[in-house]
């Protein structure tokens, strides 16, 4: 069975960032790196109702085409149980945003191993909170080098 991912609108809005910045630039080809692999069918991508809501919200009607048919190419889409709804309700009394929450709950709850995000605070907050969440939570170019190591 292939490593299942889960990348939030973070991660995939990375390689339409401005490139100027190192780390952008950086993070944004490790996102690309990542989707070749998706595509490639070394990893199994799940993805959410939540993704498809932020994506839904992208002010840039070209960016907005460009992720709607990005999130096409997911293997699966995870479901919206009670169980979801705890643990977001969870990751939210411990100080999370409300829709970070949410992304972290599907992503849980759908089998994930890893969360992708640039989201420096969901990056703090995994740390600090790490022992709640059964998923390890990495920026897309640590988890590569990680990989790359294994």
């Amino acid at each position: 069975m292939r490593l299942r991912i889960y990348l939030d609108v973070c991660c995939l809005n990375r390689p339409f960032d401005n490139q100027e910045n190192e780390i952008i630039r950086l993070e944004a080809e490790a996102v690309r790196m990542i989707i070749r692999a998706l595509r490639q069918g070394t990893y199994d991508w799940v993805s959410s109702h939540a993704v498809e809501y932020e994506v839904a919200r992208t002010p840039s009607p070209e960016r907005r085409a460009l992720l709607t048919a990005l999130l096409g190419e997911a293997h699966a889409m995870a479901p919206f149980t009670g169980r979801l709804v705890r643990k977001a309700r969870t990751l939210q009394g411990l100080g999370l945003h409300r829709l970070d929450a949410l992304h972290l709950a599907f992503a849980e709850t759908a089998g994930a191993k890893v969360f992708l995000t640039t989201d420096r605070r969901i990056l703090r907050f995994a740390e600090r909170e790490g022992t709640v969440i059964s998923l390890a939570v990495r920026n897309p170019v640590s988890w590569l080098l990680e990989v790359e190591d294994e």
